[in-house]
């Protein structure tokens, strides 16, 4: 007979949240380039139970992602009971604007092409960024309604989120840097000048007002939620890029927060802190359709 004395036997909890990640995921090929995601989603044997879907966009400065830099993070987060996936965009390098507002847009909509075999529950998309990638979905949101700023037709497949989440984003590229500092962004590789298509940012506004956010916000027009987070010592991108996407947002009566971290830079463990994750957790729930199982 055996000696059970020295087994250890712990109740299995079945209920307990299991997650994978979909690594490489093909959801689009543009101009011969062929786009990824990565999915961090839940395991389930209810093949229709649904989850909320964030789509995230890395930044990059424009340039080629890393797609898996906020990845660990993110994850963390999907146990609040969410599908993310993790949005490649064609880089500045490749075109310019606005294809990563193109591609991100394209993105949202494979996963609600393909939203049975991920579990997503199509009515409650949010949008998520760092960096140029927080003005990509800023971007992506504002010009949810303009069929240039989408690959597909606005009229069978509408652009329709809950919610943004920007972080640290550039909001105005013609403030990120003055004038007098010009020379260290007027050579060929810089992306402020790939991603304009000139090395003179300021003073050619037919091609630098389209990517501003804060010019398609107005008070007859919709625009969804948005919360934005910024570290008040960045020295890559001003804070008060964010203040003034905040007081355009308040002054046209839009929904959002604003959470300065005071100390912080452009990005870090401190954006990721269980604090700040309760923060977007909580703002996402405002504007979902259902209720979310959280920790």
């Amino acid at each position: 007979m055996s000696d059970l004395r020295n087994i250890n036997i712990i109740i299995a909890d079945l209920s307990a949240a299991h997650y994978r990640v979909d690594l490489n995921v093909e959801y689009a090929c543009k101009e011969g380039r062929t786009l990824h995601l990565y999915i961090i989603r839940p395991v389930t044997d209810n093949e229709d139970e649904k989850f909320p879907l964030i789509v995230f966009s890395q930044g990059s400065s424009w340039m080629k992602q890393d797609l898996g830099k906020e990845i660990t993070q993110l994850a963390r987060f999907a146990t609040k009971g969410y599908v993310i996936a993790i949005a490649e965009y064609r880089s500045v390098e490749e075109t310019g604007f606005p294809s990563q507002i193109l591609d991100t847009k394209t993105a949202v909509y494979f996963m609600k092409q393909n939203a049975h075999m991920y579990h997503v529950d199509v009515d409650n998309i949010i949008l998520w960024g760092t960096s140029s990638g927080g003005h990509t979905v800023l971007m992506a949101a504002v010009t949810a309604d303009l069929q240039k700023f989408s690959d597909e037709p606005l009229d069978k497949y509408p652009f329709n989120i809950k919610a943004v989440i920007d972080y640290y984003g550039p909001t105005d590229i013609t403030k990120i840097v003055s004038e007098e500092e010009a020379s260290n962004y007027q050579e060929e590789e810089s992306p402020l000048t790939l991603l304009v298509g000139d090395d003179d940012i300021w003073h050619h506004p037919d091609l630098t007002d389209p990517m501003i956010p804060m010019h398609y916000i107005s008070k007859t027009k919709s625009t969804v939620p948005i919360l934005i987070a910024h570290g008040n010592v960045d020295t890559m991108v001003p804070y008060k890029q964010s203040i003034e996407l905040f007081n355009c947002l308040k002054e046209n009566d839009k929904e959002t927060e604003i959470y300065i971290l005071k100390g912080a830079n452009h990005g870090g463990g401190c954006f990721w802190t269980a604090e700040m994750l309760t923060i977007v957790d909580t703002f996402i729930r405002k504007y979902m359709t259902l209720n979310i199982d959280s920790e």
